[in-house]
């Protein structure tokens, strides 16, 4: 569990995560995430904006809290194991994520002027 933004975001192991407002007991949104039978542990941006989460396949899922729509499914073809922890970077361009077959995956947001930069390199 976790507060987010004033309310409380739980997950349990049955693929489904919760927002509720603890002052009422309402739930506000209910996700259906990709996760499978899966123990992981979800981590929350620090603008909290986004949440993420492993999966039983060896990926990691962002959402986006305030609609509840994937922005990114990340994986490689090496992580086959289950996800059992996920982490942002203090300014949310990283995502650590940590793996059943003992990996430690990280992942960078790159922004698409530095993808053209790079492409620009390559001629």
């Amino acid at each position: 569990m976790r507060y987010v933004n004033g309310c409380l975001l739980s997950k349990s192991i049955n693929g489904r995560m919760e927002y509720w407002d603890p002052s009422n007991e309402q739930s506000i949104r209910s996700f259906r995430v990709k996760t499978g039978e899966n123990h992981c542990r979800f981590d929350v941006s620090l603008d909290e904006a986004y949440f993420c989460v492993g999966t039983s396949r060896g990926s990691a899922v962002i959402y986006k809290l305030e609609t509840g729509k994937v922005m990114v499914e990340l994986s490689h073809r090496r992580s086959t194991k289950a996800v059992r922890c996920c982490a942002f970077s203090r300014d949310s361009r990283q995502i650590l994520c940590g793996g059943q077959d003992g990996f430690i995956w990280r992942y960078d947001y790159i922004d698409d002027a530095t993808l053209d930069l790079w492409a620009a390199w390559r001629k």
